[in-house]
């Protein structure tokens, strides 16, 4: 009975040897950061028809709309954001009436942040067009 004793004594001792926790002491890793990707510049392209005319007919061409046309009557001013660095630019203006008095006037321009790209004056009734256009390039 003894040996059993024993032989059951080493037998505990062996399995609670086997169960026991074995600590790997490993250090921690920073977590990953995010890539933060940097925000392309956003360039604001501005087409502005003023003067007296009663009404327009005004085409433009601009990177994101492509070219489109509209008859307004004036001021007519029309903010396009884009984050391209190149872009071709163009407005065309033709007036439709002028008022029976005064001098005719009518203005075209482009600003691209903020400063003037391009400009074009008329001060004919003629209701010929005026044209601006040109590949606009950040510095």
């Amino acid at each position: 009975m003894r040996n059993l004793i024993t032989a059951l004594a080493i037998g505990v001792v062996v399995v609670a040897a086997a169960c026991g926790d074995t600590v790997v002491n490993v250090p921690p890793t920073a977590p990953a950061q995010p890539v933060t990707p940097t925000p392309a510049k956003v360039n604001t392209i501005e087409f502005r028809v003023t003067g007296n005319a009663l009404s327009a007919r005004i085409r433009y061409s601009d990177p994101v709309d492509g070219v489109a046309q509209v008859v307004s009557s004036l001021p007519f001013v029309l903010d396009v954001a884009t984050a391209q660095a190149e872009a071709f630019l163009s407005l065309d203006v033709t007036p439709a009436s002028f008022p029976l008095f005064g001098s005719p006037f009518v203005a075209a321009e482009i600003f691209v942040n903020n400063a003037l790209f391009r400009q074009a004056i008329g001060t004919d009734t003629s209701g010929a067009t005026l044209s601006v256009n040109g590949t606009w390039r950040a510095n």
